[in-house]
């Protein structure tokens, strides 16, 4: 009965949490069905009223129903918010620089209007990916579970976010997983979400808003328009940087990297 009991707390409540979720954003979405929008405040809406409910209710719940026994890791420190910028910039210009070098790929600019808005868009969408997979899920699998289950299930979740690496093959799919258990070697490495959701923004600022090559929503604008042509397993199809195998072999080598800098020897043992 016991373990019935915690199966339910690990599998079933944070099941329970998304469908809470997934209700209370349909439901402010017909609150605002009437008022008609422009692109861009349409896809500014559509990323708020996500993040503004996945924040209400993970602080709500742990307040109310956990009393706060869960961590929650927002420590604005500023050593943290460098280590996140730089990462974030080393991350995605290992990817993009051996993109460019192994393709042949054209450019064309375009300029686009209200930057700053789509801007916080992403960053709006990105906090909520990052809260609601490493900040509420994460923390709550490890309370009720351990480190390893949290790692294993919430990567599965964050693969299921980005269903259309499913349909696209196992490269894009390696590319989600071995995003996502960068992003939580990084948490766990810092003990804190603010590096990791820098890193995760500049990945789609950069490769999503300027140049083109990570795919967003339809409505993003582009900075840049990329043609690409190399074999498909360099190049990634239509979904270019992300469903390119070098973007797995950089996501390996800076996990190897950061798991040796902070986890094999001392702090090995705290995961």
């Amino acid at each position: 009965m016991e373990l019935q009991r915690n199966k339910f707390k690990i599998v079933g409540i944070p099941i329970l949490y998304i469908i809470l979720w997934f209700t209370m954003i349909f439901f402010l979405f017909q609150l605002t069905d009437f008022l008609e929008y422009s692109d861009i405040r349409f896809r500014f809406l559509g990323e708020l009223i996500p993040c503004a409910s996945i924040l209400f209710l993970g602080f709500t719940f742990n307040r109310y129903f956990e009393k706060n026994r869960l961590i929650q890791r927002f420590f604005f420190n500023g050593k943290d918010v460098l280590f996140g910028v730089l990462a974030g910039l080393m991350w995605f210009f290992l990817a993009f620089s051996f993109y460019y070098l192994l393709n042949n790929i054209e450019f064309d600019f375009f300029k686009f209007s209200h930057a700053f808005v789509w801007i916080f868009a992403i960053f709006l969408n990105t906090v909520m990916q990052e809260y609601l997979v490493r900040g509420f899920l994460y923390e709550y699998i490890k309370y009720y579970g351990n480190t390893f289950l949290a790692i294993l299930l919430t990567t599965g979740f964050f693969l299921i976010m980005h269903g259309g690496a499913i349909e696209a093959g196992y490269i894009p799919i390696l590319n989600i997983i071995s995003m996502s258990l960068l992003m939580s070697l990084i948490l766990e490495a810092k003990q804190n979400l603010i590096p990791v959701i820098i890193m995760h923004l500049i990945w789609n600022i950069l490769g999503g808003l300027l140049f083109n090559s990570v795919n967003l929503a339809e409505d993003y604008p582009s900075y840049v328009h990329l043609t690409v042509e190399g074999p498909h397993l360099l190049s990634g199809g239509e979904f270019l940087l992300e469903g390119s195998i070098i973007t797995f072999f950089i996501n390996l080598v800076l996990i190897l990297y950061f798991f040796r800098k902070y986890f094999l020897k001392s702090k090995f043992k705290t995961i």
